[in-house]
């Protein structure tokens, strides 16, 4: 939630120097501009795993924001609050689906999106860790049945892992 913690935005907002940095960076390498995806790195967003029964594409989205409610003190309405079934299982008979939900602050996008797009790029999509990690190793490598990945970023501030499991 918003408990004004900033451990991960010492470079915020983005300076001249960054500014023109990355937009150098676009220019100079010929990169597209648009679209581009982002990986949010402000305040911490609420990232919980859960399990809930299968169900219609609406009425998870019904429950995703039910969980969400119950995890957090703010208003519904100041989040942006998202999710993805991570797998399909059955257990004790039933199909159960395992899920990642996200919640980050609507001002702490908007405050990243104005300062990414004032280098001139202006995301299609924004993504949080661990996913963000996930999509990439997806990507890049074919993955192996009875295989469980560890994602480890070791920073001078903090340190994260992330483990996924088959």
């Amino acid at each position: 939630g918003s408990d004004g913690n900033n451990e991960n935005r010492e470079n915020y907002p983005l300076t001249s120097e960054m500014l023109i940095g990355l937009k150098g960076v676009f220019e100079n390498f010929q990169f597209k501009k648009n679209p581009v995806v982002v990986n949010y790195t402000g305040k911490t967003p609420l990232i919980r795993y859960l399990k809930l029964p299968e169900m219609p594409q609406n009425e998870v989205e019904e429950a995703i924001k039910w969980e969400a409610q119950k995890l957090m003190t703010e208003p519904l309405e100041t989040k942006v609050i998202d999710y993805a079934v991570l797998q399909k299982n059955e257990e004790s008979g039933k199909v159960v689906l395992h899920l990642i939900l996200v919640a980050v602050d609507k001002s702490d996008i908007s405050e990243e999106l104005d300062n990414i797009g004032r280098a001139g790029i202006y995301p299609r999509l924004m993504d949080v860790n661990p996913l963000a990690l996930l999509k990439v190793v997806e990507l890049n490598h074919s993955p192996e049945k009875d295989h469980d990945l560890i994602f480890m970023d070791i920073g001078s501030a903090k340190m994260e892992i992330n483990i996924c499991r088959e």
